[in-house]
């Protein structure tokens, strides 16, 4: 497979301008790739991937390897934390603590701006799928509806139409049998449902 095989999707509600994409061209060159868990082995600090850490059991599994040579973007060791048999990346670095400090700003920072639009549109179409589950892409409800609600303004101009929020109550059941016995229970009075197994 070739760079070159890989479309861009249409639909991706993300844009960055000409300077911002020059910016982090400059970065990916200075730190190399920030995203997954970047490990500072002379400073003993983690430099990208904190929330990551965070929700990472502590007994997680890291199969690394060290390179014969720092690379020129100072990786020193590269590998992958293992979490239900599937691998995240994992990277050390040597740097001096000013870079550590510059590459924790750029890993935050480079991404570009939502295209307000394309992203409305995107959260419209995936909330009227009945697996949408607004927590796995990062946003409340409020800002969701938010969101929907400003994309409405924008495209009918009338209050009317505005997106309307939906309301939800998540039951935790006991097993598999009780879970089955509530779905039925709801379906059976009209409600919208949906099974969802953790």
């Amino acid at each position: 497979m070739k760079l070159t095989d890989i479309k861009p999707a249409g639909y991706n509600p993300r844009i960055i301008t000409d300077e911002q994409l020059e910016r982090l061209k400059k970065s990916l060159q200075k730190f190399g790739d920030l995203s997954g868990i970047v490990f500072n082995r002379r400073t003993g600090n983690l430099v990208g991937g904190h929330q990551r850490l965070k929700c990472l059991p502590l007994d997680v599994k890291i199969e690394k390897k060290d390179l014969k040579e720092k690379s020129k973007t100072g990786t020193v060791a590269q590998g992958f934390i293992i979490l239900d048999g599937e691998r995240y990346t994992y990277r050390e670095v040597d740097w001096d603590e000013a870079t550590e400090k510059m590459a924790n700003i750029a890993a935050n920072k480079h991404g570009g701006e939502w295209d307000d639009e394309k992203l409305g549109e995107l959260l419209k179409e995936l909330s009227e799928m009945p697996i949408f589950d607004s927590d796995l892409i990062g946003f409340e409800m409020n800002e969701l509806n938010n969101i929907l609600s400003s994309l409405n303004q924008e495209l009918t101009g009338t209050a009317e139409q505005k997106y309307k929020p939906i309301f939800e109550v998540v039951v935790t059941c006991k097993n598999e049998t009780e879970q089955k016995k509530i779905y039925k229970l709801l379906q059976e009075r009209k409600y919208i449902c949906r099974v969802l197994t953790l």
